[in-house]
């Protein structure tokens, strides 16, 4: 029988990086879960939007599908190694696909696991090929996603008219306000299980189907990880240094013009306008990579480790803490008809909150436990038995 990564064979940096890309994908997502992305951003507020444009949108589902990818090549290699086949990894995939069906369907719109177990399916017959043909199909993926999804509907004529003064993180519903309001009024006015049903009826299949426009996006990103497991860039990350120095420089270089754009248009009063998004996903990638290969660098430096310590266990319990940012949000906004009425900083203040929560309680738990419970279902479904939870002595 195989056996679970012990700690020991653990990438320690792989669990840091997870974390600090946790701590983005809950202030992303936080306007989401409380219905900011409906509101007009004036004062303060705006500022904080510009800056979430800048150095957080895009940036951080960058670095977890990144970081997918890495995971995925390190599962399979040691299950390769041990004379397993692919079908253990599929058997995994499958798993996440399951818990990311009931995310979505029970929970919110915005699921990425089923999506990343699409791609991840889809990623099967990469394994075997060589590092550079992963790195060229990666660098492809990402090419056409960027050119056909996001750069040419950007220069369509309609999105060239003057800014309607809204700022919606998801543009296309500035379009439709009557869909707006009907989602506002569902969140705020109906019961828990009504709300569930209204949202089969209304989001979940539209927000899947949605999803699959961003697959070659999140393939991409996802072979770029598979290449970088492939090469041992974490297991061996002081002989990249020079390498990732120059790519850190390069990613700083390409996303200067991206961030220069958005600031002139925040100026300009365009802030909404879906050319401003093109630049806000262009520097998603530019930058989330620069992010990726700034931390990789930082943590071969044992102080800066010591100090982000606190990081790898909220990393290290990845699907636990983003599927408690869910449950926790929901249960805020839902049930308390708070949808909708919390501002863009209140929801800042709540994702801080809540982060410091589960940084401390993956902590405690990781000093008793082995897994954290949604990573030993996972386990337990992938390796077909029941694993040790608690720790033992």
């Amino acid at each position: 029988m195989l056996k679970p990564t012990a700690g020991k064979e653990r990438i320690a940096d792989l669990d840091y990086i997870r974390g600090f890309a946790l701590i983005g994908i809950l202030l992303v997502n936080m306007p989401l879960f409380s219905g900011a992305e409906y509101q007009t951003y004036t004062g303060a507020d705006r500022v904080i939007r510009l800056i979430f444009d800048l150095f957080v949108q895009a940036k951080f589902y960058t670095i977890f599908s990144f970081l997918f990818g890495v995971g995925c090549y390190l599962f399979v290699s040691r299950a390769l190694v041990k004379g397993y086949s692919l079908n253990l990894y599929k058997k995994r995939i499958t798993g996440l696909l399951l818990i990311g069906l009931v995310h979505l369907i029970f929970f919110w719109k915005g699921d990425i696991l089923a999506i990343y177990a699409v791609s991840g399916f889809l990623a099967v017959p990469f394994f075997r090929k060589e590092p550079y043909e992963i790195r060229n199909w990666g660098f492809v993926l990402i090419g056409v996603f960027l050119i056909v999804f996001v750069i040419l509907p950007s220069l369509m004529p309609w999105t060239m008219q003057p800014s309607s003064g809204k700022t919606d993180p998801e543009l296309m519903r500035a379009f439709d306000p009557e869909k707006a309001e009907q989602t506002i009024r569902a969140f705020q006015q109906l019961s828990l299980w009504e709300w569930v049903k209204w949202r089969f009826q209304y989001e979940v299949l539209n927000s899947f189907v949605n999803q699959l426009v961003v697959i070659p996006n999140i393939l991409g990103l996802f072979l770029l990880g598979l290449y970088a497991g492939k090469i041992g860039l974490f297991s061996n990350a002081a002989s990249y240094r020079q390498p990732l120095h120059r790519i850190q420089i390069w990613m700083a270089a390409l996303s200067l013009p991206s961030l220069t754009a958005i600031i002139l248009l925040y100026a300009a009063g365009e802030h909404d306008a879906l050319y401003n998004q093109t630049f806000v996903t262009v520097s998603g990638f530019t930058l989330g990579i620069g992010y990726i290969v700034t931390l990789i660098l930082l943590l071969q430096n044992s102080g800066v480790k010591r100090w982000l310590k606190p990081l790898s266990a909220y990393g290290q319990m990845a699907l636990t803490n983003y599927l408690l940012h869910t449950v926790i949000s929901v249960s805020l906004f839902v049930p308390g008809h708070l949808y909708g009425k919390i501002g863009f900083r209140q929801g800042v203040l709540i994702s801080v909150f809540l982060t410091v929560i589960q940084i401390t309680l993956s902590n405690w738990w990781l000093c008793h436990f082995r897994f954290g419970p949604a990573e030993w279902a996972w386990r337990c479904f992938t390796y077909d038995q029941l694993q040790p939870l608690k720790k033992s002595g």
